[in-house]
């Protein structure tokens, strides 16, 4: 248990005399207007001295995005609608990509966002736990309690920390090995973060990797997994959220215990993998090509099928509802992918099967049915490529 009690992450006993667990705070000075205003790495996402939470399924660029925050905390230079209010060193905590794969990605970002790699090389610090499983804190296994053990990692993170004012930790999953649905590990883990922030001065963020389901969610402000410990201890969290419709990247600000919320900003990765902010009309017009283009690839796949069943002498039901609907026929043709054999699939068929009547390619044509009655079917117009 060496070292615990460093790192305040521990439940003391009721009969430690010299370590009282609670502090008296002087309320002396209560009339005079507040002596410490907030301040912030990066305003408001950042606030100094407190430890921020970033969550996002894997792949949306959550690492790629705190690190270039960290470039720009490093430089003093604001990125997108955000300000850095002073320039300062920034510490980056790497457990999941090598370093090598986490430079490279600094060097594009330099380049995109016109950063000076020297200047990046005297501002920025880099440690690499990637060629190991290596914990900042793991679950003590004797302790029912749910005491947490620093690990050396974890002091050498308190070190190098200290005149920064920036710390990332990428990510949560790796730094904390012990139970992420037990609150009061997830407490204790995020106070040791915290703990650093305040010694530091510097603001913490550590990256969290959140399930699909949670993902999906983020819009509702639920986008962290495990234990909800994890939105309460952080005094600020933030997510990485795709939209409905599942066009582009959203930056949501979920929680801010110390100001405001920001607003969401709207991202995109270019094509050196970085990822930049943008404005509203540009992500609206990016999501609208996008999905003019999902909605061809429709229409191309439901034409096809249709055309192709017809050629072979098969009869595509006209009608949208009933066991041998056409969007029955359509979700067993080879023509059509799996993403649009279920529920989902079936509106944008519908949707597509609109479309190509509207735009005069296929038509309903009546015929009778082996019992005499009138019946209608989808052919190709004639005149339809």
């Amino acid at each position: 248990m060496t070292g615990v009690t460093e790192y305040a992450v521990n439940v003391e006993s009721a009969q430690d005399a010299d370590a009282p667990p609670l502090a008296p705070v002087s309320l002396h000075d209560l009339h005079l207007p507040t002596l410490r205003p907030v301040e912030f790495a990066l305003e408001p996402l950042l606030p100094l001295r407190v430890a921020s939470v970033l969550g996002a399924h894997g792949g949306m660029g959550k690492s790629v995005l705190a690190l270039t925050w960290a470039a720009h905390v490093a430089l003093g230079r604001s990125w997108g609608p955000f300000d850095v209010p002073a320039a300062g060193p920034a510490l980056f905590v790497t457990l999941e990509d090598d370093g090598e794969l986490v430079k490279d990605r600094l060097r594009r970002i330099a380049r995109e966002y016109r950063l000076h790699p020297a200047e990046l090389q005297a501002a920025l610090r880099l440690l690499d736990g990637s060629e190991a499983v290596t914990a900042l804190a793991c679950a003590d296994p004797m302790d029912p309690r749910g005491a947490l053990i620093p690990t050396s990692a974890m002091r050498q993170v308190r070190e190098a920390a200290e005149g920064c004012r920036l710390v990332v930790v990428d990510n949560s999953s790796l730094a904390l090995q012990a139970d992420a649905n037990r609150p009061e590990l997830v407490y204790r883990f995020v106070a040791t973060l915290a703990a650093i922030a305040r010694q530091a001065g510097a603001a913490v963020l550590t990256l969290n990797h959140v399930d699909k389901q949670a993902a999906r969610h983020g819009s509702r402000g639920e986008s962290y997994s495990g234990s909800a410990a994890w939105n309460n201890a952080a005094r600020s969290r933030m997510a990485l959220i795709k939209p409905e419709g599942g066009q582009g990247i959203e930056l949501h600000h979920e929680k801010a215990n110390l100001t405001r919320l920001a607003d969401p900003v709207f991202l995109k990765f270019t094509d050196a993998g970085v990822m930049v902010p943008i404005a509203a009309n540009e992500a609206s017009e990016a999501a609208q090509q996008a999905e003019a283009l999902t909605y061809a690839d429709d229409d191309r796949l439901v034409f096809d099928a249709i055309r192709n069943a017809c050629e072979v002498g098969q009869r595509v039901p006209a009608s949208f509802a009933g066991s041998a609907s056409v969007l029955t026929f359509l979700q067993s043709a080879p023509e059509i992918p799996a993403a649009l054999r279920n529920k989902g699939g079936a509106g944008r068929l519908r949707a597509a099967l609109i479309r190509l009547e509207r735009a005069g390619r296929i038509q309903r044509v009546e015929y009778l049915n082996d019992y005499r009655h009138k019946r209608e079917r989808f052919e190709p117009c004639p005149e339809a490529a």
